[in-house]
């Protein structure tokens, strides 16, 4: 099949690109909106598993397939909204908006959720994360266990009812899934704006649901009275603690991050983020993109500290075009080419032809407290177009440093002698320390209905 993209699927294409799982509240493509033919869907799947293939072969980071496959299911669920970063800026104080993270609300006047809510019934599991509405849209954020939705049934499968009984239209969604485990991020109608409760369910099981109490924005808590912060390379991290059940939850709010996107908390399986007690670490049993749940029974101690040694983010920078000459097969070519990238300075060394590839030997040197632990590369064919590669890589195993990339040959358009490529979204980490002491009465409690 065809991999070229015709202009429309280009656009398309750059629309659904900078989505990601910690991405802005954005609309994509709704009922009204121009929807792509079956065959342009065909070709932006087989674009999305070659983003899959790519980042499957960073060693480090295996969880980042998971994000490759959301993509993948946006291409076919034809519309998709992101995770909002929300954090709403009224009358000089910065509010909490439990669900979501870190940025100021367009909106001064909007509703949201006070707090998670948890429903259990039988081995099926709802978690209501957040839920705010302002005078366009509802944005709903949940978590699931054993409840199975797909692109076909989502609309039928996550159900919103207003305090009037009436179902909410939905026009807009995205998820991921894993095992049985499945986050999503819902849009839907706006809300009247003197509602006070809203109730969530899933289809098929009534004791499955939630009523959700809602606030005006003005009602919200305080960012400062919420959470607790930490700065550390200049961005300063929020972290609110909540005890759901067995478990102590620190929801993390990512400010003064303007050129950056945060996608991991620690380098995994190398640094994790740690809960220390007077009688040592707590288990960490999940790490989410914007919280961590910790095993805890309980308020036992009357302060613990939660340290986050390390974060991954995407830094928003400037694609860099990169001529790489293509040696004979066996050959070996020295470069020396030089590229300032962002915080990262880059050496090109030597190109090395195999069989059926290209292996594109460099070195780096970054600004200090960042590492460059990963770079996109996309084959440039002209001023207005490029296209995704499949590619793999090496870092060293002790400093961590990319050693080579490795591009298939096969996958480049280009038959001459050169090929030109472009380096894009440079994947770092951020060494810290960030350390929160979080004492007793700064713990939320909520427990499941």
């Amino acid at each position: 099949m065809n991999k070229d993209f015709n202009p429309e699927e280009a656009d398309f294409m750059k629309r659904l690109g900078p989505m990601d799982m910690s991405g802005d509240f954005i609309d994509w493509l709704e009922d009204t909106d121009p929807q792509p033919t079956e065959e342009s869907l065909e070709r932006i799947k087989l674009c999305s598993v070659n983003q899959t293939r790519a980042k499957a072969t960073k060693k480090c980071r295996k969880w980042q397939v998971a994000v490759a496959v959301v993509l993948l299911g946006i291409a076919l669920s034809v519309f998709v909204i992101g995770p909002g970063n929300v954090v709403a800026e009224i009358a000089n104080l910065r509010r909490y908006i439990p669900g979501f993270d870190a940025k100021t609300m367009e909106e001064k006047s909007f509703l949201s959720a006070t707090q998670p809510v948890i429903v259990k019934n039988g081995n099926q599991t709802l978690e209501v994360m957040g839920l705010v509405s302002d005078s366009s849209k509802t944005y709903l954020h949940v978590r699931m266990n054993q409840v199975e939705i797909t692109r076909n049934n989502w609309k039928d499968t996550v159900l919103l009812k207003d305090s009037t009984g009436r179902l909410v239209p939905a026009n807009g969604g995205s998820w991921s899934s894993g095992g049985n485990n499945t986050e999503g991020w819902f849009a839907f109608e706006p809300l009247a704006q003197d509602s006070r409760a809203v109730t969530v369910m899933i289809s098929g099981n009534s004791d499955l649901s939630a009523r959700i109490n809602l606030v005006p924005s003005d009602k919200l808590m305080g960012l400062d009275e919420a959470g607790i912060s930490a700065t550390a390379q200049g961005i300063t991290i929020t972290a609110v603690p909540e005890l759901r059940e067995e478990s102590l939850v620190v929801n993390l709010l990512f400010q003064n991050v303007p050129e950056v996107r945060v996608i991991s908390i620690g380098d995994a399986p190398f640094t994790q983020a740690e809960l220390q007690g007077p009688k040592g670490l707590y288990r960490l049993l999940e790490n989410h993109q914007t919280d961590l749940r910790f095993e805890m029974t309980g308020l036992e101690p009357e302060k613990v500290k939660l340290i986050i040694p390390e974060l991954v983010v995407s830094e928003e920078e400037k694609p860099v075009k990169l001529k790489i000459p293509i040696p004979a097969a066996g050959q070996t070519l020295a470069m020396g080419t030089k590229l300032s990238f962002g915080r990262h300075n880059l050496v090109v060394q030597r190109v090395e032809r195999l069989n059926n590839s290209l292996r594109i030997y460099l070195d780096s040197e970054s600004q200090a407290g960042w590492k460059l632990e990963w770079v996109k590369l996309e084959e440039w064919e002209s001023p207005w177009a490029s296209r995704g590669l499949s590619y793999s890589g090496k870092r060293d195993e002790i400093t961590g440093k990319i050693q080579y990339f490795e591009v298939d040959l096969e996958e480049l358009k280009r038959k001459e002698n050169y090929v030109v490529l472009l380096l894009e979204n440079p994947d770092s980490i951020v060494q810290g320390p960030w350390e929160f002491n979080i004492e007793k009465n700064r713990i939320m409690i909520h427990n499941a209905e």
